[in-house]
């Protein structure tokens, strides 16, 4: 079993070390173990680490969390141009162009509008599609 420290509990929880730090303080929250004399040495199982996700508040939630996260060594997908944009650390636009052309994604839209309109096709992209990407680019 891995336990986390304050910090990266407080991390995976969703909130701010310093209210985790507060919550073990005040007896609202029992770290799974426990260094006598130094509150912030406690660790926390991943169970623990759920409960304490819910006791998050709502503004301590700031970052969301993409729907869907690229990992090569996990099937997913099917993916959203945002989504690899923020694993893979390149513009939606740059990753648009280069999957619009790729066989087997799934083009939703109109791609010759009407005279004066732009195209617009929203891209679903499945995960072996995505690994092929991921492997000629070499991310």
């Amino acid at each position: 079993m891995k336990f986390h420290d304050l910090k990266e509990a407080a991390e995976m929880a969703g909130m701010l070390p310093a209210r985790l730090l507060e919550l073990v303080r005040s007896g609202a929250v029992r770290p799974t173990i426990e260094v006598s004399g130094d509150i912030s040495a406690c660790g926390f199982s991943d169970e623990g680490i759920v409960a304490l996700s819910k006791l998050a508040e709502p503004e301590e939630r700031k970052t969301p969390k993409p729907s869907k996260v690229f990992r090569p060594d996990v099937e997913g997908g099917p993916y959203k141009v945002k989504d690899l944009s923020e694993a893979w650390g390149l513009s939606e636009d740059t990753l648009r162009r280069i999957f619009v052309k790729e066989p087997e994604v799934l083009k939703v839209g109109d791609k010759n509008p009407k005279k004066h309109k732009r195209s617009y096709q929203s891209l679903r992209i499945p995960h072996a599609v995505a690994m092929r990407v991921y492997r000629r680019l070499g991310i």
